[in-house]
């Protein structure tokens, strides 16, 4: 199914066309985690409703739990994530002031209930004390074809 096709289907849910395009983000995101690290991740929460059982809740994140004892490298997996959105179909989607208003939304409120209760207790102070400059760099790191 064609990308377009993908985010129509969101629309006729009744989602927002930008709602619509980050689902259709989060599944191409998904598929190419899987395909590369199976039995790595477990998906839960919010998004893996509406991907899922048709809820009309919006995520606009994609919680995983790790499944294994030595999880890959963030490296690994942003090289993979990398190939993959210059690649495929969504490639011709990404717009700079999208991708930028989603680094922008990288805050502490958002951060919080979203982070803390899953991350090492250390890890997310280090990141609370930096702001999360750390997680929007390596967001833009990732999207840096398109910035």
């Amino acid at each position: 199914m064609y990308i377009s096709d993908r985010i129509r289907r969101y629309i006729a849910r009744g989602f927002h066309r930008d709602s619509a395009a980050v689902n259709v983000l989060i599944e191409e995101t998904l598929l190419t985690l899987f395909k590369r690290f199976p039995e790595t991740f477990i998906f839960f929460g919010g998004a893996s409703l509406v991907l899922f059982y048709g809820s009309q809740r919006h995520s606009r994140d994609i919680d995983l739990l790790i499944s294994v004892k030595r999880p890959h490298s963030s490296a690994a997996l942003n090289d993979v994530l990398k190939v993959h959105l210059c690649d495929g179909p969504a490639a011709d989607r990404l717009e700079l002031e999208f991708i930028n208003q989603r680094i922008a939304q990288i805050t502490r409120k958002r951060c919080q209930p979203e982070l803390q209760p899953f991350l090492p207790e250390d890890l997310y102070r280090e990141l609370d004390r930096a702001d999360f400059r750390p997680l929007r760099e390596a967001v833009s790191i990732l999207f840096a074809a398109w910035l």
